[in-house]
């Protein structure tokens, strides 16, 4: 809407330019005539230079008010086109961090995905190096001690540090909880399966001390 008005606008700037334009030819030929034609009033074939003045103010008048508006029209085109470029920009860069986020996401959940082990009815995520989830976990200082890495026989271990689980295969425990754990063949030795009140789930060898 607002380059139609412009265009109109600027058709009209047009329209008052030769308007102007004939204006200040008929002041000169006016001038010319006066020097040559004899007359008391100044008459110069049916017009005085005085009128002709005149329409030349007149017509400058309104070519310059026609000349503003249209000035004003282009620098709010201009304004409304830098506002849109920005909106663009805006919404590219929010696109782009979008789906970046989304890329990583999707490739955190691929590795993990492929980690993943079915042994009997236990599955076992296999954390590799560099583990989105593994790379949260400290390591509590003494933790995991006595405990073969190759023992797969039960045991009885107290939890050093409350740990949060962070796969769906995980359990959370509580500091000073009593667990019973134990290793299944092929399992990451980072960690081992605990059981708790009915729950199961693994839990890191480093939040526990074996008793």
């Amino acid at each position: 809407m607002m380059i139609s008005r412009f265009q109109k606008e600027r058709k009209v700037l047009n329209s008052k330019r030769l308007d102007l334009d004939a204006c200040k030819s008929r002041l000169k030929k006016a001038k010319t005539m006066e020097t040559t034609t004899a007359g008391n009033s100044r008459t110069t074939g049916g017009f005085t230079v005085e009128q002709a003045e005149a329409d030349l103010r007149v017509a400058q008048a309104e070519f310059d008010k026609q000349a503003e508006i249209t000035k004003l029209l282009l620098e709010g085109i201009q304004s409304a086109h830098n506002s849109q470029l920005k909106c663009l920009r805006d919404f590219v860069e929010a696109q782009m961090m979008f789906y970046a986020q989304a890329h990583q996401y999707m490739a955190d959940l691929q590795r993990e995905l492929s980690g993943m082990l079915t042994l009997g009815n236990t599955s076992v995520v296999m954390a590799p190096a560099g583990n989105s989830f593994a790379s949260r976990i400290s390591s509590p200082p003494g933790g995991g001690k006595g405990l073969d890495p190759d023992d797969l026989s039960t045991k009885q271990a107290k939890v050093l540090m409350a740990y949060e689980a962070v796969t769906p295969n995980e359990i959370s425990v509580a500091e000073n909880d009593i667990l019973i754990i134990y290793r299944l063949p092929g399992m990451d030795p980072e960690f081992v399966m605990a059981e708790k009140g009915g729950n199961r789930g693994k839990v890191p060898i480093s939040y526990l001390e074996v008793l």
